[in-house]
């Protein structure tokens, strides 16, 4: 798999924050995709579960400081000879996507229902282009997802109507 569509920390960190997934429901999931989705996440992730949920726990930490504690925080784990967690480049499609994979393993919802002009909205477009669209559709595969109309007849966001209702699976499921 493309690093770019591993699970980073922060990812799961987010995921966790805006599922409001209670502590043990959370580290049970943590459990899982270590030894279930291992090689779904970054590599420097995937040899230690110690390491993967510190890092983990320290994004959690990061994302819910305020801005006047993070200054602090910074020096803390400065002074202790830690490392700051790297906030990569920020990519809407792969983090929707990542966010949807996420949801669609761990919240009990076996789809994710959306209007594909509303998904197009969600990115800031009107209209669809042919590079939009492999954007998209290299998300979808690398993290299998499926986009299905009603009946669960498998679909090609390219070539649907833009006001027709998706619904995005799993692959195989």
């Amino acid at each position: 798999m493309n690093e770019q569509y591993c699970f980073t920390p922060d990812d799961i960190a987010l995921f966790l924050l805006l599922s409001e997934m209670p502590l043990r429901d959370g580290n049970e999931m943590l459990d899982d995709l270590f030894h279930a989705h291992n090689m779904e996440l970054i590599p420097a992730y995937r040899q230690s579960f110690r390491l993967f949920r510190e890092a983990v726990r320290v994004s959690s930490a990061m994302i819910t400081l305020e801005d006047h504690d993070y200054a602090e925080a910074e020096l803390i784990i400065h002074e202790l000879n830690l490392s700051m967690p790297e906030w990569g480049e920020y990519d809407d499609f792969t983090s929707y996507f990542k966010f949807t994979r996420l949801s669609l393993l761990y919240s009990g919802v076996a789809y994710r229902k959306i209007k594909l002009r509303t998904l197009l909205k969600v990115f800031g477009y009107r209209r669809r282009s042919e590079q939009l669209m492999q954007k998209i559709h290299a998300a979808m595969d690398a993290l299998q997802l499926q986009a299905f109309l009603k009946g669960h007849v498998p679909c090609d966001l390219a070539e649907i109507q833009i006001d027709q209702m998706v619904m995005i699976r799993l692959m195989n499921d």
